[in-house]
């Protein structure tokens, strides 16, 4: 059951966006998938790559490993070349937001984040990546 749900969630993530095709991230309890971000990435990013590892385990019984180097396919975290690489951007985006897109049988999940001790304008911080893998899970 824990599958179906699962399923049930990925196919409602693809119809949030024009440029998302189904993937296939799970199937029978396994999955070439890893969980990507870049080294560098915001301790919120980082995080959002271990909720996304526990509860993609917790669903579906497949843990995917996280790493710091791209490979495919992947679940991309967060503003970094390889989103540029498929023009995924969180250019304009409003603090807070995310996008998620797939290409090339690949997932991408990015919003704007700030960086350890660093503030938005306004005096507070940006947390867009992870906003994006909790509306994913």
């Amino acid at each position: 059951m824990k599958s179906i749900a699962f399923v049930t969630a990925l196919i409602a993530c693809t119809a949030i966006c024009a440029s998302c095709q189904p993937v296939a991230l799970v199937q029978d309890g396994a999955s070439d998938f890893v969980i990507y971000h870049a080294p560098d990435a915001p301790p919120s990013v980082a995080a959002a790559a271990a909720d996304l590892q526990t509860y993609i385990e917790e669903a579906s019984g497949a843990r995917l490993e996280i790493v710091t180097e791209p490979a495919q396919p992947m679940i991309c975290l967060g503003d970094n070349p390889s989103a540029w690489a498929v023009n995924a951007s969180v250019e304009g985006m409003p603090l807070e937001s995310f996008g998620i897109a797939t290409r090339n049988g690949s997932i991408y999940i990015l919003g704007p984040d700030t960086a350890e001790g660093e503030f938005t304008l306004q005096g507070g911080t940006s947390s867009g990546t992870r906003n994006g893998v909790n509306a994913f899970l």
